[in-house]
């Protein structure tokens, strides 16, 4: 029996040298393959145990420790440099000499003229509504005509202007920071 098993092995070992060479070519791809893949897969496990480990310090960091540090010289503190010095942001001025106090000033009063206009033609608005009502509940004619409608008329004119130079106003405050900006002037001046 044990001579029939060898013997069909054997056979089965001739038939299988008997392969052509795409079979074999094919066979080799395919442990090459299987080789490429476990490498990946050792790289990305290797990659993971490092992503693992890199995100654990094991240097903590106190004042205690920073005062080892230096007196040890793993430390480096660079030195003053001679005339190095940067002026201080309250002696800056932007490019036409302007300081702080110029911009804030300036952004304050584009503000508070926005608010006064706005204001005024709330005002204004009223009026107008109480000048119509005064129109219409008038009984005399010549009163109406000669008094209210000319007071509403003027208040209706004064109304049209009030608003343009409220957007003037406006549009002054929103082109404010980037005149500021093409100054030279800190951001901060303008809050």
């Amino acid at each position: 029996m044990a001579l029939l098993i060898a013997a069909s092995f054997g056979l089965a070992q001739e038939s299988g040298s008997k392969k052509t060479g795409e079979e074999s070519s094919a066979k080799t791809k395919k442990t090459d393959t299987a080789k490429a893949k476990d490498k990946k897969v050792s790289l990305y496990m290797k990659a993971m145990r490092n992503k693992e480990t890199a995100g654990k310090s094991t240097l903590v960091i106190t004042n205690d420790s920073l005062t080892r540090m230096e007196s040890a010289e793993r430390l480096t503190i660079a030195p003053k440099s001679p005339g190095g010095d940067f002026p201080e942001l309250s002696e800056y001025k932007d490019t036409n000499s302007k300081g702080e106090e110029y911009w804030q000033t300036r952004m304050k009063s584009a503000r508070s003229q926005v608010d006064r206009l706005e204001q005024r033609v709330q005002n204004i608005q009223s009026e107008i509504n109480r000048l119509q009502t005064d129109f219409y509940r008038w009984d005399d004619p010549s009163y109406r005509d000669s008094v209210i409608k000319p007071a509403w008329d003027q208040a209706v004119k004064e109304l049209e202007q009030t608003k343009k130079d409220l957007e003037t106003a406006k549009q002054t405050l929103a082109n404010l920071p980037d005149e500021a900006r093409k100054a030279g002037a800190l951001p901060g001046w303008l809050r």
